[in-house]
């Protein structure tokens, strides 16, 4: 495996492991995840205001839907039957409607819904995309903000979780990475396992013996000392081979 192998499949682990929590909170609060080019989407069909689909994206770690392809997005929302009017990130500041990103959506740009004439740019009118069963092409329109819709959020950045870096890869790849990591945190525990049963065993090796050899020194020390109290002194060996007689 060469180097750029390596980098892509770091770079993948990073964004795979990142991306897990943000997915988990969107799917714990009721949403569905989705992915349109690129970017992974949360939405939940349940009506809020704008204000309050604008928290709760926050909430679970992303922002407000702020599409590039309006008319897509809401093409293929409308193909996973996710109906029907969902909020985006877009208010009106009485001359335009705005992205949160600050750029000007005007008032003759093609997203817009025709049938309904120009957007209201009121201060108090946010943007929604229509996703309905009978949509029509340009699918931007406006309504207060008070208002009930649906919630829409995606994720930070640009790159959103992990899809566009795994778009093209193939989903037994994805198994695989992830297989593998379980398998690795699955040895690192046993051999920290078996490293701290092996050391308690030592230790208790190196107890015993100690134990055992300070036990017998207590004996063996006095028992030497009655055996030496025991041999009686020195013979004195006396020349006899010399007379006192002259």
């Amino acid at each position: 495996m060469d180097n750029y192998h390596i980098t892509w499949l770091l770079m993948t682990l990073g964004l795979l492991l990142t991306s897990l929590p943000i997915q988990g909170k969107c799917m714990d609060e009721g949403g569905t995840v989705f992915s349109y080019e690129g970017i992974s989407y949360c939405a939940k069909r349940k009506c809020a205001s704008w204000h309050k689909t604008r928290d709760w994206c926050e909430r679970i770690g992303m922002v407000i839907a702020q599409p590039s392809d309006p008319n897509g997005l809401a093409s293929h929302i409308n193909s996973i039957n996710m109906t029907c009017y969902y909020w985006v990130g877009g208010r009106g500041n009485n001359y335009n409607q705005v992205w949160l990103n600050g750029t000007v959506l005007s008032n003759s740009n093609p997203y817009w819904d025709a049938v309904h004439d120009h957007p209201n740019v009121g201060n108090d009118t946010c943007m929604v995309i229509q996703a309905c069963n009978d949509f029509i092409e340009n699918t931007l329109q406006t309504r207060f903000c008070h208002e009930c819709g649906y919630r829409l959020c995606q994720a930070p950045g640009d790159e959103g979780w992990v899809d566009r870096a795994l778009d093209s890869v193939d989903g037994s790849i994805i198994g695989v990475v992830i297989g593998g990591l379980i398998l690795i945190v699955i040895i690192i525990v046993v051999a920290t396992y078996i490293y701290c049963k092996a050391k308690t065993i030592r230790q208790n090796h190196y107890n015993i013996h100690h134990h055992q050899s300070s036990k017998n020194q207590g004996i063996i020390e006095p028992t030497s000392i009655r055996e030496l109290g025991h041999i009686g002194p020195a013979a004195t060996h006396y020349d006899t081979s010399y007379s006192n007689n002259p």
